[in-house]
């Protein structure tokens, strides 16, 4: 990931974990502002006149989903009688649910089956889609209202991308 920092009328615009795709567009950004004289709402105009869209993740970067992710694997590590806390969590970012589990139970030297580890997650997951199914319009991420209604304005192309299961 590629943390980015966007400014927009000298004030912050929208600072959140980019994809690699995001990454590639700040260097084309940088460039298109070397040695000139610009302000950052000229910059930013001309950053977009570059992008044919915009494909974001959902996770990180619209709404922040860490807080969901870490109730649903507190809870059935809890049930498990396993201690998790946010230091463990943060291990669990970018695995899959899978070895999330499996760690977690490394955690409280168990042992489970294929079969009750893939239940273990169906219960997790079954928790954090509840969760983030209550997610509200203040859930999402400062800035990016802002740069999505910029980009409105250009007509540009959007959508979400996500590598996640849970993904329609």
């Amino acid at each position: 990931d590629f943390e980015a920092a966007w400014r927009f009328g000298g004030a912050p615009f929208m600072r959140q974990t980019m994809s690699m795709v995001l990454a590639t567009l700040e260097l084309v950004y940088r460039e298109s502002a070397v040695g000139r004289h610009l302000t950052d709402e000229e910059q930013l105009s001309r950053f977009l006149m570059k992008i044919r869209a915009c494909i974001f993740d959902l996770d990180g970067v619209i709404v922040d989903t860490v807080p969901a992710h870490y109730i649903a694997w507190k809870s059935v590590a809890d049930d498990l009688g396993i201690p998790f806390g946010e230091k463990e969590n943060e291990q669990l970012k970018g695995v899959s649910r899978i070895k999330s589990m499996k760690k977690i139970l490394a955690l409280g030297n168990m042992t489970k089956s294929d079969a009750e580890i893939k239940e273990l997650t169906k219960k997790k997951n079954k928790l954090y889609v509840e969760i983030i199914s209550k997610m509200t319009p203040d859930d999402i991420l400062p800035g990016v209202l802002d740069f999505l209604e910029e980009i409105e304005k250009i007509n540009m192309p959007k959508a979400i991308g996500s590598a996640s299961k849970n993904t329609p």
